[in-house]
């Protein structure tokens, strides 16, 4: 066991334990004792403990154990008078002892363990020493260790110092482009805004200067609009102001003045459509100065005929005039003659009996009625009995009302109204679309609104059929001829336009009968085949009288080109079959005036007549394109029995007189519907209650 803890005296201090005055004393005292035996050092971290044997510590202990009673008895008494022992190095001070003035002190006896305890504490204290020096040279290595940190710490600090400066100079460099170039930057910026703004206003000043300039344009086209449509006005009027006599001679300028109306029609629809330029105006505009001088040479013609009319009558007058001088003269003559005659006796009569018989009697003339039965004998081969009959009610109707009319058309006063009455049919007429629902309802209301009696508008002025007791009627055949002539303008140039045009006609029809009475007339004159009847040329009658009885058309005593004529026809065939097919208004009760029953009866008849060149395959394909599909979807097994009939027995006989396209197009349609057993419906045919 370690004596350290073994002893309770171990956590003392030593000098509490042992008077270091007594204990020196007693130590000297001993040491002197054995001296003389003791070779090595025995005491220390370098004792040996080599300790002679012969020395006998016993004796030692014994001779020495007064002196140590006793001085532990003195230092008991000496340390219970002291106050607390001060804590002091007790191997730097040197005691002072008096040897003169008392007696030595006894000294205590020692231990060994004592001993062995003051060689443990004072190697303790070189070890502490040891500690103490290691410790200090530990910290002065690390003093030394930290000052050459501190130095390299120095060293790195001003390398990191330079290189923060270096850093920095690079970043305040870099920093310095970057602004350099920011500021480039911001002045390149500035210069693209300014250069951006000046485009800006470059273009807002192009884009003001070409406003300008399309107000302009605009405001040329609504004079030039305006302009053309007063010469329209002056003109219709001037030609409706004609007898028909005079219309028939100056047919030539309405055909030339027809091209010049659609060509305007054409520029206002690309105007419509935003192309609105300045070439499209001074197109309009050229067409504007054609048409008054059209107008003008037309008035100027009928003002030179009508001045040569008046001289005509004039002179006319004044041959009346003298005739009836003469004739007055004669009778003169003959009175004095019969009083002087009357003196005479009868026996001097004067025979005049003789003279008389023996003038030859004129030779009979045929009656009217004569000549209108030769007429009706020469139709009945060329058409049915039943198509005949209705032909001439219908006609006869028309007859009856145009003539009553005629005191209307005739009247020079009523000039501004008949005017007026035009533009209120023409207006609406000519505006019929598909556009949507609204717009048909608009312009059928508008003519029906005029049919019944209102007060339209018309142009810049008020007109109402009521203003004339013959207004309605003239109205009426207006309004009918107006219609095919739409088939003839309109039709033959858009294939779609059929279909409102006939959704109109029949609603004024269902409303108005004479309308369709009127309409199917007007058709009859321009196309005789729709009645359907082929009406040979008479004996005596002259190539032009026939041609015209058939539905061309002569200006200035030359007749139309055949393929004009067979457009026209084209687009009247498209209209009268569009009537067939097309359904009545919505909401609209009154049964179909004019429906595809009229259209089947029309196509059996046409097939049971012999056909004529190209008018008949052109008629019953454009009929078949048309109507074809509701003839299939009605008639079915039968009209595929009818194209049958068409293949095997019509076409040998077409063979035999047409070649030509028309024919081609008929047999391709007839054999393609055969193939397929189908038709598609027609373009542009308007889906049930559309309206």
């Amino acid at each position: 066991m370690d004596s350290n803890k073994s002893n309770p005296l171990f956590d003392q201090d030593l000098e509490d334990l042992i008077p270091f005055t007594s204990l020196r004393i007693s130590a000297f005292v001993s040491a002197a004792k054995i001296s003389k035996d003791v070779k090595n050092v025995t005491i220390g971290p370098n004792a040996t403990h080599a300790i002679d044997e012969n020395l006998n510590i016993s004796e030692l202990s014994q001779s020495d154990t007064t002196d140590k009673e006793n001085e532990i008895k003195n230092q008991n008494n000496s340390s219970a008078k002291k106050t607390s022992p001060r804590q002091k190095n007790w191997m730097s001070e040197t005691p002072e002892i008096d040897y003169y003035d008392s007696e030595p002190p006894s000294p205590k006896p020692i231990s060994v363990d004592d001993i062995k305890y003051v060689s443990q504490k004072l190697q303790q204290k070189k070890t502490e020493k040891e500690t103490a020096a290691q410790v200090r040279k530990e910290l002065s290595e690390r003093a030394k260790r930290i000052s050459e940190a501190d130095k390299l710490r120095q060293e790195k600090y001003l390398a990191a110092t330079r290189a923060a400066e270096k850093n920095l100079a690079e970043r305040l460099k870099e920093s310095e482009r970057i602004l350099l170039e920011a500021v480039a930057n911001v002045e390149r910026q500035e210069r693209e805004f300014e250069l951006e703004q000046k485009q800006k206003m470059e273009e807002m000043k192009k884009r003001e200067n070409d406003l300008k300039e399309k107000s302009k344009v605009i405001s040329k086209f609504r004079v030039v609009h305006t302009l053309f449509k007063q010469g329209i006005e002056r003109f219709m009027k001037a030609f409706m102001d004609m007898d028909k006599e005079m219309q028939a001679s100056f047919v030539n300028y309405k055909s030339a003045a027809l091209p010049v109306i659609r060509a305007f029609e054409n520029v206002v629809q690309t105007i419509a459509k935003g192309n609105l330029d300045i070439e499209a105006v001074n197109n309009a505009e050229k067409l504007q100065k054609n048409m008054d001088r059209l107008t003008n040479e037309m008035i100027s013609r009928v003002n030179e005929i009508k001045v040569a009319a008046q001289n005509a009558e004039k002179e006319a007058e004044n041959a009346n005039r003298k005739k009836q001088q003469e004739l007055a003269e004669q009778k003169a003559k003959e009175s004095e003659a019969a009083a002087a005659l009357s003196a005479m006796s009868s026996n001097q009569v004067t025979p005049v009996r003789d003279a008389v018989d023996n003038n030859q009697p004129p030779p009979p003339q045929p009656s009217q009625s004569t000549q209108q039965q030769n007429v009706r004998n020469a139709m009945s081969q060329f058409v049915s009995q039943s198509s005949l009959t209705r032909y001439d009610r219908i006609m006869s109707l028309y007859k009856e009302h145009s003539d009553a009319v005629k005191k209307l058309s005739e009247d020079q006063n009523m000039k501004k109204y008949r005017m007026t009455c035009q533009i209120a049919v023409n207006t609406p007429i000519n505006a019929i679309s598909a556009l949507n629902p609204e717009h048909l309802l608009d312009k059928y209301r508008k003519l029906e609104a005029l049919l019944k009696g209102d007060t339209v508008t018309a142009g810049s002025a008020q007109v109402s059929v009521n203003q004339h007791p013959l207004g309605k009627v003239y109205v009426t055949l207006l309004l009918s001829r107006k219609f095919v002539n739409q088939s003839d303008t309109i039709m033959s140039n858009n294939a779609k336009a059929e279909f409102p045009i006939a959704a109109i006609l029949i609603a004024l029809w269902q409303k108005f009968p004479e309308v369709g009475q009127f309409f199917l007339a007007y058709l009859y004159k321009e196309c005789p085949f729709f009645v359907p009847y082929f009406l040979p040329k008479v004996q005596g009658q002259s190539d032009e009288d026939y041609m015209k009885s058939i539905g061309y058309r002569y200006t200035n005593g030359v007749m139309e080109k055949h393929d004009l004529y067979l457009k026209r026809m084209s687009g009247i065939a498209r209209l009268y079959a569009a009537i067939w097919i097309t359904g009545s208004r919505r909401g609209e009760s009154a049964p179909h005036p004019h429906n595809l029953q009229n259209g089947w009866e029309w196509l059996c008849e046409i097939l049971n007549l012999d056909p004529l060149p190209e008018i008949c395959a052109t008629l019953i394909f454009e009929v078949l394109q048309v109507a074809g599909h509701a003839f299939l979807a009605t008639y079915g097994k039968q009209f595929m029995k009818l194209l049958n009939a068409i293949q095997n027995q019509y076409f040998p006989k077409l063979n035999a007189v047409d070649q030509g396209g028309p024919k081609a197009r008929l047999e391709d349609f007839v054999v393609k519907a055969l193939r397929e057993r189908k038709i598609d419906p027609p373009e542009g045919l308007l889906p049930p209650n559309f309206w």
